[in-house]
């Protein structure tokens, strides 16, 4: 699998609607959302995984730099590194 940085989301977007939007594109085998220990609020980014060069590469195509989530600026979807 291919691991995905998505940083930029508001903090209301779930992980369901994260993988759900994503899904649209390519098979989405996981989606966490990275929230704070202490309240539980989501950190605004977190991490997709994809099978496949080609899947994580038509999401980054799809989504960076988008709005597909609102909140008036755009996300950044990369390829996470280790």
């Amino acid at each position: 699998a291919v691991k995905l940085f998505v940083g930029g989301l508001p903090p209301r977007v779930t992980e369901e609607r994260l993988k759900s939007a994503f899904s649209e594109v390519a098979l989405v085998e996981k989606a966490a959302i990275v929230k704070d220990r202490v309240t539980d609020r989501s950190r605004g980014f977190g991490f997709v995984e994809v099978l496949g060069d080609k899947n994580a590469q038509a999401i980054i195509d799809a989504f960076n730099g988008s709005s597909v989530f609102g909140g008036g600026r755009g996300i950044s979807v990369k390829i996470a590194e280790e």
